[in-house]
C-alpha cells in the first residue's frame, strides 16, 4: 500500500514540477537511496520533486498514525462511560473523575496471555537498550508480583489536550495534574513498589488516542489488588466475541 502511495505521489510531484521546458522524470531514475536523501540527486527538478515527495508522504503518514491512534481510543471510551464487557476488563480503580484497570499485557488481566519465549527475549533486550521507554521496563519485573495499571479521566481527553494536536493549556496541564495525584495516591493505597515512576508517554509515541497514565510496579504481597466489577471473586471467564 506504502509502495503505491509512493509511487504515485512522486507521479504527481514530477508531473507538477516539469515545465513546457523540462521534460518530465522517469520514475527509473529514482533510486531508494536517493529518496532517503535528496541531496544525492544534485540540483534539478529531479530533486525538488523528490523534496517535495517526501514531504507528502510525511503528511500521510502522520495523517495516518493519528486517525489510527484515535480509533484505538474506543476501548477506553468505553471503560470510561460504563460501555465495556466486564468479563474481559478488570477495573482496580473508580473515583476522583478517573478509572483505573489493569493492562492487557499484565497477568491479572482477564484476557492475558504469555509472552512467547521468543518474544520474551526480544522484550527484554529491547528494554535493557532503551531505559528511556519507560513502559518497556515493566517486561523486567517477574510476572508473578508486577502490576501495570492503567487510569483514564472520565471526561473524556485524547491526550493532555482535549485532542491529539490541539494547543495545550493552563487548564489541561491543570487536569493532568490532577490525573497524576490520583495515580500516586493509588499506587500508595496499593503499596506499589514504583518500577518505573508514573507517567504518561508524549503524543509523538502514544498508540491509543485516549489519555491514559501508566502506573507499573511489584505489588505488595500483603495487598489484594481490587476487580470492583466482581469484588466477591465470582468472576465468570471472559466472554467470546
Amino acid at each position: 500500500m506504502r509502495f503505491v502511495v509512493l509511487v504515485g505521489l512522486l507521479s504527481l510531484a514530477t508531473g507538477s514540477i516539469a515545465s513546457a521546458t523540462e521534460p518530465k522524470i522517469r520514475l527509473s531514475k529514482v533510486g531508494v537511496d536517493s529518496l532517503l536523501d535528496p541531496r544525492k540527486l544534485g540540483e534539478g527538478p529531479l530533486r525538488r520533486a523528490v523534496q517535495h515527495l517526501r514531504r507528502e508522504v510525511a503528511w500521510h503518514a502522520e495523517r495516518e498514525r493519528l486517525h489510527a491512534v484515535s480509533a484505538a481510543g474506543s476501548r477506553f471510551a468505553a471503560i470510561a462511560t460504563g460501555r465495556y464487557d466486564k468479563t474481559r476488563e478488570r477495573i482496580v480503580y473508580r473515583g476522583r473523575g478517573a478509572i483505573g484497570f489493569v493492562n492487557f499485557g499484565d497477568p491479572l488481566h482477564p484476557m492475558y496471555f504469555p509472552e512467547p519465549p521468543e518474544g520474551l527475549k526480544a522484550a527484554r533486550e529491547w528494554a535493557l537498550q532503551h531505559p528511556e521507554d519507560l513502559e518497556a521496563q515493566s517486561v523486567l519485573l517477574d510476572p508473578a508480583h508486577r502490576l501495570h495499571i492503567l487510569l483514564i479521566p472520565q471526561a473524556e481527553s485524547q491526550h493532555i489536550a482535549k485532542h491529539l494536536t490541539a494547543p495545550i493549556t493552563r487548564a489541561d496541564i491543570q487536569r493532568t495534574a490532577a490525573l497524576f495525584d490520583v495515580a500516586h495516591d493509588l499506587a500508595a493505597t496499593l503499596r506499589l513498589k514504583l518500577k518505573p515512576e508514573v507517567f504518561q508517554n508524549g503524543e509523538g509515541t502514544v498508540t491509543v488516542g485516549y489519555q491514559h497514565l501508566h502506573i507499573i510496579g511489584e505489588r505488595h504481597p500483603g495487598v489484594a489488588i481490587p476487580d470492583l466489577d466482581f469484588p466477591n471473586g465470582n468472576r465468570p471467564a471472559p466472554s467470546r466475541r
